[in-house]
C-alpha cells in the first residue's frame, strides 16, 4: 500500500502555533519509500494493475482446476451481482433526482481523498478482510444465527433462490442491514445510495459465507471493491491535487 506520511517542514516555515504534517510536494521525500507525490501516484497505479492481474490469474487457475472451483463460482456470482447493483444504483439515483432535484456528480470529496490516501491494497484486501471477519464471521455466524435459531421455528425457506433455515435468512438480512448502516456515514454526497447498495451486497456476501465460508465472501467482497471503488476512483484521483494532503494532526515527538 502506498503511504503518504510525510515529514514536517522546518520551524521557520511552519506556523508557530501548529504541529502538523505538510504536503509531500512542499517538504521532503516520503519518509517510508522515498517517493515523491508523482512517483507514489504511479505506484498506486501499479498496485491496481497488480491487483486486477492477480484476480484474473486466480480466476483462470480456478477455471482450469488448479485452484478450488469455488473461486470461479464466486466470480460468476459476483458478475451477476454487479449487474444487479448497477441496475439498483441507476434506479436509486433516478428516484433521488425526482424527489430532491439533485443530480449525480462524481468529483473530489473527503471520501475520495480518503480512498486515495488509504491506497488500493487497503481498499481491496484489508477492508474486505476485517469487514467480513466482523459482519459475516462474528456477527452473522456467531451471534445472529444462534440467536435467531433459538427464537424462530426450525423451518427451511427459499431465500433469493437458496434453501436455508428461516433463522439463517433473518440473520443474513440483519447483518446486511447493519453493514449498510455503517456505510451511510461515509462523507460524500451519495452515502445514502451507497448504504442501500451495501445492504444488498451484505445479503449476497452473507449467502456466500453461509454456502461456502469466509474465503468465498472475502473474495466476493474483494471483487466488489475492485470494481466499484478502485477502477471508478481513477478519475477522482486525477482531480485530487497535492493540496488535499495537508494539515494532518500529529503528536509531538
Amino acid at each position: 500500500m502506498s503511504s503518504f506520511s510525510v515529514t514536517s517542514v522546518s520551524s521557520s516555515e511552519a506556523p508557530p502555533d501548529s504541529n502538523i504534517f505538510y504536503n509531500a510536494t512542499k517538504t521532503t521525500e516520503n519518509k517510508f519509500s522515498g517517493m515523491s507525490f508523482r512517483d507514489a501516484y504511479f505506484d498506486r497505479n501499479s498496485q491496481k494493475l497488480l491487483l486486477i492481474g492477480s484476480i484474473a490469474a486466480t480466476i483462470f487457475l480456478s477455471y482450469n482446476g488448479i485452484l478450488p472451483s469455488v473461486i470461479c463460482t464466486v466470480a460468476l456470482f459476483q458478475m451477476k451481482s454487479t449487474a444487479i447493483t448497477i441496475a439498483i444504483s441507476i434506479a436509486l439515483f433516478s428516484a433521488k433526482n425526482l424527489i430532491t432535484g439533485e443530480t449525480f456528480t462524481q468529483g473530489k470529496s473527503n471520501y475520495s481523498i480518503k480512498l486515495k490516501n488509504l491506497g488500493p491494497i487497503y481498499c481491496t484486501i484489508l477492508i474486505p478482510f476485517y469487514e467480513e471477519a466482523i459482519f459475516r464471521s462474528a456477527l452473522q455466524s456467531k451471534i445472529l444465527i444462534p440467536t435467531c435459531s433459538y427464537l424462530l421455528p426450525a423451518a427451511t425457506y427459499t431465500f433469493l433462490g437458496f434453501q436455508m433455515p428461516i433463522a439463517t435468512a433473518v440473520a443474513i438480512t440483519i447483518a446486511a442491514a447493519l453493514f449498510g448502516a455503517i456505510h451511510y456515514g461515509n462523507d460524500h454526497q451519495n452515502s445514502d445510495i451507497q448504504a442501500c447498495n451495501a445492504f444488498f451486497l451484505g445479503i449476497r456476501l452473507g449467502i456466500l459465507h453461509y454456502q461456502s465460508g469466509i474465503l468465498a465472501s472475502f473474495f466476493g467482497h474483494m471483487l466488489n471493491n475492485t470494481f466499484f471503488l478502485i477502477i471508478p476512483n481513477q478519475r477522482n484521483e486525477e482531480k485530487i491535487s497535492e493540496e488535499d494532503l495537508v494539515e494532518i494532526p500529529t503528536n509531538s515527538d
